[in-house]
């Protein structure tokens, strides 16, 4: 994609740069904010990088790329941890910046940003780009900085400390001194006083001087330094650059530096490394197979109340959660459905209904958003996009049997919102999938920590790669070889998940597994059972077979975390009619066998099981049915013994262990 480079000559946003260019995008320009007076080199900003300023101009000219420069006006007003639009903030001078360069460059598509830890950075540029239909590209974001100032020394990046700010580097000693130089010595003081290898801490800042996308390079030829603050324990100080001339660079030189823009093969930048040695000794079983249970006799198995043509809308409270199922038919005549008219009358309904009881898409932690037509997708995303904004919440996408005729949205909310932290990280990076859409990586409800009413819902993973958005190959054709690698990629993604939200795979409650095929499922089951043995943890977990996933995966898995193990282990029985029981925390799962021939009974034997397990019909937030669809006219008739606004019936090709259907309750534990 064509994109723009935000500079600041520091090395994390000419290093980014050199990122972009080995993931293949085209910059087009780059843009600098700068402080409004010239002499005061120095700015108190939450956001920008103003010392050596005066050298962007040079930085453009060595890069041969025009430069776009507007002045810092706004102050650092909006500081909560999601960013609020106000005209007197600094944040808005970035937006007027890159308005004025997509303004000139009409097919701009991409913003490259330098962000490493930054949060408070990174979401206020996902913010501008996203008013602007941008994508930011921080290929640095959650990068470990030794290995990455490693790096950028061996990737031929020349920069110098041009400030200093934290105990250990002394101007005298530091300033203008290469990181190439000081590596060893950074090392040392981030050993001694936690300061950050790459400066992400504000402990100093840089300059670029030459680099392998440089056509020219830097000499500085008089500089002077200026004591900015001077205490007991810190000095601050920087490097005002007053001359500095550009020298071309040889053909040689130019040539030389080409090899360091190639994208590095063997680089694991997405993944620790002694986990990866955890994959690789788990042994994909391409010998197990689960059979497909035949036809099944039709089972009468009870209407929701509709709210307007087509459509139908319930929902059901806890004294935690709050559950709504919608549902709208899809017309007969496919071909002339308009998706995107759909979904948002039945979002525009959905909101009202939640205003009734005084809550709102924000109370929102997790989305099933179930369709029968994946070719819909971006339809369907572009309607989503208009109701969900900031804070959004988790989801998973799935297409159903093409012979159900219906587009069925499951929410799981909370009801104080108060509860409620979100990760959403919209930018592309080599750390995990970007979610470029209305919703978030990871939703959590937060309660007591010492207790499991806290619960961390995560989106459904497919296997994409982080970088670019692709789905994962394997590099053999066998189908095999493509599920397990998929398998991985699903892993990896998910492992610096969980690293960012403090957890590991021990926190791990279930793990819902939707695949394209089910005679697959075995292998994937005991892949997952001997990886969670590594952490010595037992997990629910579910296989369905579905049509299609999102990009054509073969695998998409739904996890659920919760931060403490008080509590947590799974349980399994067996009750009457061979129904299986396994439960986990608040998650209960009865799966009935493709025997049964009296579905009453088993229901009758469910809920006399809840009883004994004192759990009340009140307790439940919900209940999901996931039926195999060869049962023919499957209603929700027979589930009237539970209560009906928490009743969901989802349709599915198939069900790991030859299962009929599957029942899973989620039960607020704190609902007294």
């Amino acid at each position: 994609m064509k994109i723009v480079g935000l500079i600041s000559g520091g090395k994390d946003s000419i290093y980014n740069l050199i990122e972009c260019t080995r993931n293949q995008h085209e910059i087009v320009a780059v843009a600098n904010l700068k402080q409004p007076v010239k002499e005061i080199e120095e700015i108190d900003s939450y956001m920008y990088q103003t010392v050596g300023n005066n050298v962007v101009l040079g930085i453009a000219e060595c890069l041969g790329l025009p430069l776009y420069q507007v002045e810092i006006k706004g102050k650092s007003e909006s500081i909560g941890e999601l960013y609020e639009e106000n005209p007197n903030d600094e944040v808005e001078d970035l937006y007027r910046l890159l308005s004025l360069v997509k303004e000139s460059h009409p097919q701009l598509q991409g913003v490259s940003c330098g962000a490493i830890l930054s949060t408070y950075q990174r979401i206020r540029v996902e913010n501008v780009c996203q008013r602007l239909g941008l994508i930011s590209l921080s290929y640095l974001w959650k990068r470990d900085q030794d290995e990455l100032l490693q790096e950028m020394v061996e990737s031929q990046v020349n920069a110098v400390l041009i400030k200093v700010a934290s105990m250990g580097l002394e101007p005298k000693k530091h300033l203008l001194k290469s990181i190439k130089d000081l590596y060893p010595e950074l090392k040392r003081i981030n050993a001694k006083y936690g300061v950050h290898i790459c400066g992400e801490g504000g402990e100093y800042e840089s300059i670029v001087l030459d680099c392998p996308l440089f056509k020219r390079k830097i000499q500085l030829d008089e500089t002077k330094e200026i004591t900015h603050s001077n205490d007991y324990f810190v000095t601050v100080a920087y490097i005002s650059i007053i001359k500095f001339k550009l020298i071309d660079k040889s053909p040689e030189e130019i040539e030389f530096g080409k090899q360091f823009l190639q994208k590095i093969s063997d680089r694991d930048t997405n993944f620790n490394k002694e986990f990866k040695e955890v994959l690789d000794n788990i042994q994909f079983n391409s010998q197990s197979k689960s059979m497909k249970i035949p036809n099944i006799q039709s089972l009468d198995i009870t209407n929701n109340t509709k709210i307007g043509n087509n459509q139908q809308i319930t929902i059901d409270f806890t004294k935690n959660y709050f559950y709504m199922r919608s549902v709208s038919m899809k017309p007969s005549d496919s071909d002339n459905c308009d998706y995107t008219k759909l979904l948002d009358d039945l979002l525009k309904k959905i909101k009202d209904k939640l205003n009734e009881y005084k809550v709102t898409l924000e109370n929102v932690l997790y989305v099933f958003l179930y369709i029968n037509d994946m070719s819909q997708f971006s339809n369907v995303n572009q309607s989503y996009c208009k109701h969900f904004q900031s804070n959004p919440a988790s989801r998973a996408c799935i297409q159903l049997s093409a012979n159900c005729n219906e587009i069925i949205i499951e929410f799981i909310g909370a009801v104080d919102r108060v509860q409620k932290k979100c990760l959403h990280v919209q930018s592309i990076s080599n750390w995990a999938p970007a979610c470029i859409g209305p919703y978030s990586q990871a939703t959590q409800c937060l309660k007591d920590s010492t207790t499991d009413q806290s619960l961390t819902f995560i989106a459904g993973q497919i296997a994409m790669v982080p970088c670019d958005l692709s789905l994962t190959k394997s590099i053999s054709s066998d189908i095999y070889s493509q599920f397990e690698t998929e398998l991985h990629q699903v892993l990896l993604n998910l492992y610096n998940l969980m690293d960012a939200l403090s957890l590991t795979f021990e926190n791990i409650i279930k793990l819902t597994v939707f695949l394209t095929d089910i005679q697959y499922s075995q292998s994937v089951m005991e892949y997952l059972n001997e990886f969670m043995e590594n952490y010595q943890v037992k997990v629910l977990l579910d296989c369905y077979q579905i049509d299609k996933l999102p990009k054509s995966a073969n695998i998409e898995i739904l996890p659920v975390f919760t931060p403490t193990l008080v509590d947590s282990k799974l349980t399994k029985l067996v009750i009457n009619n061979n129904i299986q029981v396994s439960r986990k925390v608040g998650f209960i799962n009865y799966k009935i066998p493709s025997h049964c021939d009296n579905v009453d009974n088993s229901l009758n034997n469910i809920i006399v099981h809840l009883k004994q397990d004192n759990i009340s019909m009140e307790d439940i937030v919900y209940i999901k049915v996931y039926y195999n669809t060869s049962i023919e006219n499957m209603s929700i008739k027979s589930f009237d013994q539970f209560p009906i606004n928490k009743v969901s019936l989802i349709p599915v090709i198939d069900i790991d262990n030859n299962s009929l259907f599957n029942i899973e309750l989620f039960v607020d534990l704190y609902n007294k």
